[in-house]
């Protein structure tokens, strides 16, 4: 696992020994969603839900992100993306906390410009959510929501405000943007 672009290109990232715990996205899958987020992504405020080893946050800083907070709370995950912020040597841009995703996006009062969630595959709660999101208002007014799920999980074309205006297809997973513009 490796940062694929930007100030941290090449960078390799600490993957879990135990794959069962963290499921890290595949870099074929994490070049996919920055190609399509690459307009987007400079000077955004970028939220990671469910971070496991940080990468996808890692990657949006060192393309240009102003910040990334990550939401994370395994212990392990935690170790593992705290070490790969660690050799980003650029740990301000960074902010790691240690909750339940429900209960930070019910509490938090920042507003984010991207936000990344993929839960672990057996939750399929994405609906819930983006539900959660839009109902807190902590997506900013042209915000982009991405969804990574298993490929058996469907999300709908709309939710709330929210309009899919892409979705990817991989082996086991499926990608999901959402905006408000009707027209992407």
């Amino acid at each position: 696992m490796r940062v694929i672009a930007g100030r941290f290109r090449g960078l390799k990232l600490n993957e879990p020994k135990d794959d069962k715990l963290i499921r890290p996205t595949t870099d074929r899958i994490k070049e996919d969603i920055f190609n399509i987020l690459s307009i987007y992504v400079p000077d955004s405020r970028f939220l990671d839900l469910y971070s496991g080893t940080g990468a996808i946050a890692i990657e949006a800083v060192s393309r240009g992100a102003e910040y990334a907070h990550m939401v994370e709370r395994s212990n392990e995950s935690i170790r593992i993306m705290t070490s790969n912020i660690e050799k980003t040597k650029h740990k301000e841009l960074f902010n790691i906390i240690k909750s339940d995703v429900n209960k930070f996006l019910s509490t938090t009062a920042n507003k984010y410009d991207i936000i990344f969630l993929d839960p672990p595959y057996k939750l399929d709660n994405g609906i819930q959510i983006v539900e959660l999101i839009l109902q807190r208002d902590i997506l900013s007014e042209d915000g982009i929501i991405v969804v990574e799920c298993a490929r058996e999980y469907i999300m709908p074309e709309k939710i709330g405000r929210m309009n899919l205006f892409r979705h990817k297809s991989y082996a086991h997973t499926n990608v999901y943007f959402y905006n408000t513009e009707e027209d992407c």
